[in-house]
């Protein structure tokens, strides 16, 4: 009899080691191995083991992590699944997990298992039913726009496979966004075809700008009050400019004509 898996909805054979027990998930702003939280993450409709402290029932076959994210420093999304039944040795993580999206990359970590994705953070002894993963962004995460992937799962003994859908919504405020305001940081016109003009009380650093997938196009450091950048070059559409004045980085959404 089949059953779904809880982190990624993994349909196995009963018995088989694919079952997952449990799944957090949470974003953060630095890589490392912590669990994360359950809030986020919904189950599906058929999930029959334990659903406290989830998001609640997805209404699909698959599990469903959905981020809120308030501070779009915190590029990485860290997770834990725990399978019902121990991880057979050896199974290379690169088996097991794999993801849809060329803007994210996966690294992977468990006790008493092998791969070239699996690097420190070996877990103490007896944990061998659990893997903890980080999934960095490499874009440019904008306000008000969702970033959408899928993550597989694989039980190495089935070779049965499920996915997990993640959509991560970038959704600081305004106030928390613009932190060049105490330096009376102002730019213009935007729209532009050709130019953009940049003032501050104090010398801007380094100003660069990306499209929304997060490719860098034009980087500069003004070092001035005042500067000039100029887009004349790029393609029509919109860009993500970040401005650094001392250590602080404000990330404005710009258009180009």
């Amino acid at each position: 009899m089949k059953k779904i898996l809880l982190l990624i909805s993994l349909f196995v054979i009963s018995n088989s080691y694919g079952q997952i027990k449990s799944l957090k998930a949470n974003g953060f702003a630095v890589p490392g191995c912590t669990a994360g939280g359950k809030t986020t993450v919904s189950y599906p409709t058929n999930f029959t083991g334990a659903t406290g402290g989830y998001a609640g029932s997805s209404n699909t076959s698959n599990w469903e992590l959905n981020l809120n994210l308030e501070v779009l420093s915190k590029n990485w999304i860290q997770a834990e699944i725990i399978f019902e039944n121990n991880i057979p040795d050896p199974t290379s993580i690169d088996d097991m997990l794999s993801i849809s999206s060329n803007d994210f990359t996966l690294t992977a970590y468990a006790h008493n298992a092998t791969g070239n994705t699996l690097t420190g953070c070996n877990f103490a002894g007896g944990q061998v039913n659990k893997i903890r993963f980080n999934l960095e962004y490499k874009g440019t995460y904008v306000n008000g726009t969702d970033v959408e992937l899928n993550i597989t799962t694989q039980d190495p003994v089935s070779g049965v496979s499920e996915t997990i859908n993640v959509t991560v919504s970038p959704n600081e405020s305004t106030a928390s966004i613009d932190k060049l305001k105490k330096y009376d940081f102002s730019f213009g016109p935007n729209p532009t075809e050709h130019s953009i003009y940049l003032s501050a009380a104090k010398n801007i650093g380094n100003v660069e700008v990306f499209n929304l997938v997060g490719q860098k196009f034009l980087s500069t450091d003004m070092r001035d009050t005042k500067g000039t950048l100029d887009i004349s070059n790029l393609s029509k559409g919109v860009y993500i400019m970040n401005v650094t004045i001392d250590q602080n980085i404000g990330t404005y959404k710009i258009i180009k004509e």
